[in-house]
């Protein structure tokens, strides 16, 4: 897990389908296997030789938890009296395992402090002892050990040790010097004063009293669904004109305004093609003109050349920009560098795109984030990302209303009169594992997913047609399984509204079927979006939606647009333009656009090869990589669920290799439950009425 931590700050091939390095798994090969790596104090490429034998987090893990339960389980008998207390029991758990002086090759900082637990814990349980009555013994003593626990865990300097020294051992040495401690930190501070929280923790093993009632999932899904019309209403007809809505997609940019040509493209760090990107031993390809599908992000002037060909040659009416416009230096990052990109787009965005023609609809992405992931919405105050977002896009947000929803909350909507139209732009952060600010309370975040019910009740009654937009996609390993699932229930009871979820997010090009609750038959799907980045081993991409406003705005297809680098870096002048690559319906012989030729379009991936490598082409941007039958097993599986679990019960667990599907669902799992406080009065039912 020590491993897992730190390569999840950094986005990822997805799942185990990527033949090439992701900045993850190439720093994985060189510091696991031994590869030689810069040392940045030296100057010079040495190998840093580590033991196998040091302590992992995990381990630390498991003992600390071990010691818990001996110790709750010492506590815990209502029959017991002080003296068995003061005895027995206690005095046995000096030969548990965290206390032996016996484990070989513990390392790390802790060992300082190992023996002194012991004591500290006892003495503590002590002074409990006498001052309580028997009958209130166990939720006492309970909390006055987890108090302990929490209070040790606290203790910054050794927490930062730990993390500092786990960090050395797996991840490149440059990072580790200047990644900002307070990441590592925040995961810590979370976990330790909310999941080890004294009133939590001893009220979920029946210590002590219930303070949080769990949320019955499948209660809620099924009062989502109860309403739902057996034969709904057809979608109302937009307009006569053959016209197609053009719907342009850009995601992913990871604009690096750093990027040099002629620098090293492959190098010993997460970002490459920047001037202090070193080389490894005999690595000759340089960074090139217009982009290099490496480990790189792209240059400012290939994103203008990207609006200017928007411009001029597509001319969408409806713009979706789905997040993620910060290069993927996070060890460089600041709360004041974290929006320099978004800022720098916005405004080519508004001096190239024509307003009059083109209407544009942007959403938050994890790495506008800071540090990447962590999005507060616990505080009542404001987010400050809210707050610079809504700045950023206020030319295009509307009205004041939506201005501070964007400001309150990161998620809004808006109503396109034009085609009878509503754009839902969603707040993905909320659903992201990796935001730590979810060990606090998972439970449907700032109640977005509730206001989206409303929404959808309100599109319903006024017979409005419905895109949504985000940036993570439901059942990417990032999102949560819970927020999946009620989020999957939604779409299902408004499934005759929506003509169109899009996503980004992983900088691949695929899509998701989305399955009923009752019956697990195909009702919808949604598509993600490749990256506008190369990021990695991969090139520069979009693509058009077109919507028929005749047929109530159903989609008919879409356009995949794709920059040749390979011909392009030939120049240094533009302009530049993208090839359309492909038509979604014509690349794999399908006649609509509905559930049931997606789910056909599966089936055939499954029997037809020669259609899985086209795809497996398609998803890797047309950058050439090995296939492997796993590959395309693990790729299946991505297809048919929009649910992380569902993917992996799909593979089996014996089959999910890759540490980021068992990290992530490692995170899900940690952040618990969906619980609501007894004494409040918050509730996620919605009227079965529109507003």
């Amino acid at each position: 897990f020590s491993q897992v931590f730190f390569f999840l700050m950094i986005r990822r091939p997805p799942r185990s389908t990527q033949s090439r390095s992701s900045a993850a798994s190439d720093v994985y090969k060189r510091q696991v296997h031994g590869d030689n790596k810069l040392n940045r104090k030296g100057g010079k490429h040495t190998k840093k030789v580590y033991s196998t034998k040091k302590m992992t987090l995990k381990e630390i893990a498991v003992h600390i938890l071990l010691m818990g339960v001996l110790l709750a389980t010492a506590i815990a008998d209502e029959g017991a009296d002080e003296a068995v207390l003061r005895s027995g029991r206690f005095r046995r758990l000096r030969n548990a395992p965290f206390f032996s002086h016996k484990q070989p090759n513990f390392t790390l900082p802790l060992q300082g402090v190992r023996k002194n637990l012991q004591d500290v814990f006892l003495s503590r349980i002590d002074q409990y002892l006498p001052k309580f009555r028997l009958g209130s013994l166990p939720c006492a003593a309970c909390k006055g050990f987890v108090g302990v626990i929490q209070r040790m865990a606290n203790r910054s300097k050794l927490v930062d040790e730990v993390l500092n020294d786990l960090c050395e051992l797996f991840v490149n040495q440059t990072v580790c010097e200047n990644i900002d401690i307070d990441y590592l930190r925040l995961a810590t501070e979370m976990l330790v004063n909310y999941r080890l929280d004294p009133e939590f923790v001893c009220s979920e093993n029946g210590h002590c009293p219930k303070v949080w009632e769990e949320v019955n999932i499948t209660a809620l899904i099924e009062d989502i669904l109860s309403d739902k019309p057996s034969n709904p209403p057809p979608k109302p007809k937009v307009s006569d004109s053959d016209r197609m809505i053009k719907v342009l997609q850009v995601s992913d940019l990871h604009m690096d305004i750093k990027y040099q040509e002629d620098s090293v493209a492959n190098c010993d760090n997460f970002l490459c093609c920047r001037a202090d990107s070193q080389t490894r031993k005999n690595e000759t390809k340089r960074a090139l003109f217009w982009g290099t599908s490496t480990m790189c992000d792209l240059p400012l002037r290939t994103a203008k050349e990207f609006a200017r060909f928007v411009k001029e040659e597509i001319q969408p009416d409806i713009f979706l920009w789905t997040g993620d416009n910060v290069p993927h230096d996070i060890w460089e990052q600041s709360k004041e560098k974290q929006t320099e990109s978004t800022k720098i787009f916005a405004q080519i965005l508004e001096e190239t795109i024509d307003k009059n023609v083109t209407r544009i609809y942007p959403t938050i992405g994890n790495h506008e984030c800071f540090p990447a992931d962590e999005y507060d919405y616990i505080s009542p105050e404001p987010n400050w990302l809210n707050q610079e977002l809504a700045t950023i896009w206020k030319e295009w947000l509307g009205d004041d209303v939506t201005y501070q929803q964007v400001v309150k909350e990161g998620f809004y909507t808006l109503y396109d009169e034009r085609f009878n139209l509503r754009i839902i732009s969603l707040n993905t952060q909320h659903c992201d594992v990796m935001n730590f600010y979810r060990f606090v309370d998972p439970t449907d975040p700032r109640g977005q997913l509730k206001w989206l019910r409303q929404v959808l009740y309100n599109s319903e009654a006024k017979n409005e047609t419905v895109i949504i937009m985000g940036h993570i996609p439901p059942g990417d390993y990032f999102c949560s399984s819970t927020w999946s699932r009620i989020y999957n229930a939604i779409v299902e009871r408004f499934n005759h509204l929506i003509v169109g979820q899009f996503f980004g997010h992983t900088h691949n090009d695929h899509l998701e079927i989305m399955r009923t609750y009752q019956k697990n038959e195909p009702f919808s799907f949604l598509f993600i979006a490749p990256s506008l980045t190369t990021y990695s081993y991969l090139a520069p991409s979009f693509r058009v939606y077109l919507l028929d406003q005749d047929k109530a705005n159903q989609l008919i297809d879409y356009d995949q647009y794709r920059l040749d680098l390979v011909y392009w870096n030939n120049f240094t002048k533009g302009p530049i333009s993208w090839d359309r690559v492909y038509s979604f319906r014509k690349e794999y012989n399908l006649h609509a656009l509905s559930a049931q030729d997606i789910q056909y379009l599966l089936q055939s991936l499954h029997k037809n090869h020669s259609m899985m490598l086209t795809f497996w082409n398609n998803y890797n941007s047309g950058v050439p990589q090995k296939f492997k039958e796993f590959a395309g097993k693990s790729l299946l599986c991505q297809l048919e669920h929009s649910i992380f679990d569902g993917y992996v019960e799909c593979l089996s667990w014996e089959e999910v290799k890759d540490p980021y599907s068992i990290g992530f669902h490692w995170l899900d799992q940690l952040a618990g439950l969906w619980r609501i406080k007894k004494t409040t009065t918050r509730s996620l039912a919605v009227p079965k009425t529109s507003a």
